[in-house]
């Protein structure tokens, strides 16, 4: 019995001593050897291929053939996705990098010697930079090449395509603003509720209107009145024969329109607080339209004659009225851009109930040669043209003039002039509305506003709220002198 169990001890010690050296030496099934020192290099615990690569001590475990500290909950977190170190969190181990790689201060195992990836991607989120992988970006925004920083992605475009109206595109910017009514945030779309109560004519305020007038009669304020009987006798006058979009807020190119010597415009081309916001525009609608070209051509033309009247003029530093009408040449023998001409002025140039010309500048001075009129309450009519024919005529609040004025009589003329104010967006929206339909566009009248709302960034206030509802406009102009010898007969072309 001694024997038996002596020979079935034996045979379990030469089983179990195979057992541990085909585990060591990692011997296959066909008896082949496989090198476990070059299988477990790098490697701390666990087997690989039948390797046995070695055990982790207490207070560790094997994981991913490294061992690792048993982390607490706060350690999982701040180890999340980083391969050494303690993730910033002392006390955590987040692993150990194997042999011939080193720890950065990303705690991501690197090669040794390699490219420092925390220093490549210090202030950049995304991409690969230098063989450094700077990470990914969130969903909503998109990593730019050039800088490799994640950057929001715009959207003004509904999940079932529909294209926004109005409202946040989700990057601080706007989908576009609603000429009527408000936007409702959640549909991006504006809503306007037309009112009409007590009012015979006018606006609905959504694009819309109340009714209109009899003959003889003009609505105003919403209410039909009746028309004034306007005259026009004899008057000295400036007639306009150069008019050009002043380039910028720059000195010799725009005024400064709301008084504050602490604002400019635009942003990028402005100093000493002149304004002149619309410029910036024009020069965004260079590949629809040259605006001074077309304002020259209207000039030659004809098509715009604008008159300034020197009726009550001084040239002692008192202070007089001076009015701006819209005319026409009185004739056809003479060169109006060139010599003192006869005109007519416009029935439109005079308020249709009072008589009061539209274009007033009660306070006006020529001192040492230098004409300045206008200020806060001083209007003035704005011509901006769209194509050959077609302008828009819109008023700007807060206007001002300055210019030079030489010479006396048929010999009077104005150079070096100034003209500065601000449209209101809401008005320009309005004149647009009112091109023609048939007019031929270069471009849809939807698409006009929609540039309009695009780059018209209003810098001034003009209702004194505390937002800005207009935009500057600076224009240089010059004048020779004509005569006024009444309204414009009503058969006239």
């Amino acid at each position: 019995m001694r024997k038996f169990w002596l020979t079935v001890t034996g045979l379990f010690l030469a089983v179990a001593l195979a057992g541990v050296f085909a585990a060591s030496c990692g011997g296959d099934s066909e008896g082949e050897e496989t090198d476990c020192t070059a299988t477990c290099e790098g490697k701390e615990c666990g087997e690989i291929d039948g390797c046995s690569c070695g055990t982790c001590g207490e207070g560790t475990t094997c994981e991913a053939n490294m061992c690792k500290a048993e982390q607490t909950d706060e350690c999982v977190a701040a180890c999340t996705g980083l391969e050494c170190g303690d993730g910033g969190t002392e006390g955590c181990a987040c692993g150990t990098c194997a042999e011939g790689f080193e720890c950065g201060e990303d705690f991501m195992c690197a090669e040794e010697g390699g490219p420092d990836c925390t220093a490549i991607c210090d202030g950049k989120d995304c991409g690969m930079v230098e063989e450094c992988d700077c990470g990914t970006c969130a969903d909503g925004t998109e990593c730019n090449a050039a800088t490799n920083v994640c950057e929001c992605v715009p959207s003004c475009v509904a999940e079932d395509g529909t294209a926004y109206e109005c409202g946040s595109d989700g990057c601080e910017g706007t989908c576009g603003d609603c000429t009527y009514g408000t936007c409702n945030a959640d549909t991006h779309a504006c809503e306007c509720t037309p009112d009409c109560d007590g009012k015979d004519c006018g606006s609905d305020g959504c694009g819309g209107d109340c009714g209109e007038c009899g003959e003889g009669f003009l609505c105003q304020a919403s209410a039909c009145v009746e028309k004034g009987v306007c005259t026009m006798g004899e008057a000295p006058v400036q007639k306009v024969n150069f008019m050009e979009i002043g380039k910028g807020g720059q000195p010799g190119e725009a005024l400064d329109v709301d008084g504050d010597p602490d604002t400019c415009a635009p942003a990028d081309d402005c100093v000493d607080g002149l304004n002149n916001q619309l410029s910036g525009l024009l020069g965004q609608l260079e590949q629809f339209v040259d605006a001074d070209a077309e304002i020259a051509n209207a000039l030659v033309e004809g098509s715009i004659v604008l008159l300034v009247d020197m009726t009550d003029a001084t040239l002692d530093g008192a202070e007089f009225a001076m009015p701006m009408y819209i005319g026409a040449l009185a004739g056809e023998e003479c060169d109006w851009q060139a010599e003192f001409c006869d005109y007519y002025v416009g029935v439109d140039s005079f308020d249709p109930v009072t008589c009061d010309p539209v274009i007033m500048f009660d306070v006006t001075t020529i001192t040492d040669g230098n004409l300045v009129a206008g200020g806060p309450d001083a209007k003035f009519s704005v011509t901006i043209p769209v194509q050959e024919n077609l302008v828009l005529s819109v008023t700007a609040d807060m206007a001002q003039i300055n210019g030079d004025v030489a010479g006396e009589g048929e010999t009077l003329a104005i150079t070096n002039g100034l003209i500065g104010g601000a449209v209101r967006k809401d008005k320009l929206m309005e004149a647009v509305d009112l091109i023609p339909e048939d007019a031929e566009l270069p471009v849809s009248k939807d698409m006009i506003k929609n540039l309009l709302n695009m780059f018209v960034i209003p810098d001034v206030d003009t209702d004194d709220d505390g937002e800005p509802d207009a935009a500057s406009i600076g224009v240089k102009f010059g004048s020779i002198a004509g005569k006024v010898i009444g309204l414009e007969p009503e058969d006239a072309e």
